[in-house]
């Protein structure tokens, strides 16, 4: 069970990682709600391994304290997006 999760949230990662890049281009060419979009998204494969990690306890600790860190830098990303995007027109 633990390996598979490993696994799981090695593959979760990855997708959050991809998904951090493709936002940063989006902003790069100045599609701020794709890039929201994106870090939205990211956070949700956080959320998802978040909820895998409570049922390994051996990951649980090192787990949720990672996540939470990448879950607090995507929330900066997004309120930086909507900063540089300003209010909504």
């Amino acid at each position: 069970m633990a390996d598979k999760h490993a696994r799981s949230s090695a593959c979760r990662y990855e997708s959050a990682v991809e998904q951090l890049s493709d936002a940063t281009s989006a902003v790069d060419t100045g599609a701020y709600s794709e890039s929201e979009a994106l870090v939205v998204a990211s956070q949700a494969e956080v959320k998802l391994c978040q909820r895998g990690c409570q049922g390994v306890p051996e990951h649980r600790n090192v787990l949720t304290a990672r996540n939470r860190d990448v879950d607090q830098l995507c929330s900066i990303a997004l309120t930086i997006t909507k900063l540089i995007r300003g209010p909504p027109s």
